[in-house]
């Protein structure tokens, strides 16, 4: 396992007299959208790829609706999620109401497991995967 990183040059934010410096950022070589997710379940498991595209939309399904009751939901490996709000400050108690939230916003906490398995992984450069596409 590895991820490809990108050099960028950025702002000294620590020290700006001193010019920029360059960074590792990572670089995503794609997205995989449920259809291949649930194909990708199906070899793992005994369920057919539509079997497994039902359950991952049903959950999509479910975790939005429980969220939306005020639940947090928790995927025993992956993580948690959690909703919490971006709101203007009052000064009194009395003052607090609903239109004082500007956005509710969604929070994702992975796993220490998760933490510890993602630190482990390899990183390479991303000119690598270039030079292997264009030979």
């Amino acid at each position: 396992m590895s991820l490809y990183y990108n050099k960028v040059q950025k702002r000294n934010m620590q020290e700006p007299e001193k010019g920029n410096l360059w960074y590792p950022m990572l670089r995503s070589i794609g997205t995989i959208y449920d259809e291949e997710l649930s194909q990708l379940v199906s070899e793992r498991t005994s369920l057919h790829p539509r079997d497994s595209l039902v359950a991952i939309h049903g959950m999509q399904a479910v975790m939005k609706e429980r969220m939306s009751y005020g639940y947090n939901v928790c995927l025993h490996d992956l993580g948690s999620f959690r909703l919490t709000v971006h709101a203007s400050g009052v000064a009194t108690l009395d003052e607090v109401t609903p239109e004082l939230i500007k956005q509710v916003r969604i929070r994702y906490l992975p796993t220490a497991s998760l933490r510890k398995y993602i630190n482990n992984v390899g990183f390479i450069p991303v000119e690598s995967l270039l030079s292997q596409i264009t030979t």
